[in-house]
């Protein structure tokens, strides 16, 4: 029934038995029909698709097509149809937050750095790539181990009850505490607040 409600009442009598193929534009006829072709041939086939059905609504469908035959041999196509409109839609919302997250963190003056417990970086932005190193690739990867913090006092590197990495990865709660950062290839150093 639900999918006769997408066809105008006066042709749902007519739907049953029917291609309904007259119904659609050439190029969807054209794709309907391309995908039949490939499950006589093949046995299967899947794809997603947009459509303008006969009742003005567009929705895009998830589509399985297999062959089969009955007790003569006659070859058949069955097709089943998922309305995944509502999905598709979310999908490209998400996908809009994401790029528009992407740039603001990109643009972000400070460094932003995520790690998850196993010290890998899950994400980065521009200036925490350039903190960190210049040669970083793409997260996942795992933190740099020539990044250490040290201790201002002796310029050594904190040992790991200090360390303000190591101690939130243990579950302590860092709040915007200054340390001073440096990388083992470096002779400079820089003061980071860490949070």
């Amino acid at each position: 029934q639900n999918f006769l409600n997408l066809y105008p009442e006066d042709i749902q009598p007519t739907v049953i038995g029917s291609t309904t193929i007259e119904h659609y534009d050439e190029q969807e006829r054209a794709e309907f029909l391309e995908q039949d072709r490939i499950a006589f041939e093949k046995g299967f086939s899947e794809t997603e698709e947009t459509i303008a059905f006969p009742d003005g609504t567009r929705r895009t469908l998830y589509t399985k097509k297999v062959r089969f035959e009955d007790a003569e041999g006659a070859k058949y196509v069955l097709g089943i149809g998922r309305d995944i409109s509502e999905l598709v839609q979310a999908r490209k919302d998400s996908e809009f937050s994401i790029a528009l997250l992407n740039t603001v963190f990109d643009t972000v003056s400070g460094a932003v750095i995520g790690l998850d417990l196993k010290k890998q970086v899950l994400m980065i932005n521009n200036a925490g790539r350039q903190m960190l190193t210049d040669a970083v690739t793409q997260p996942p990867f795992a933190w740099p181990n020539e990044i250490v913090f040290l201790d201002p006092n002796d310029m050594q590197p904190l040992e790991s009850s200090h360390d303000p990495i190591a101690r939130a990865l243990v579950g302590q709660r860092i709040g915007g505490e200054i340390h001073l950062m440096t990388s083992k290839n470096s002779s400079e150093s820089r003061y980071v607040r860490v949070t």
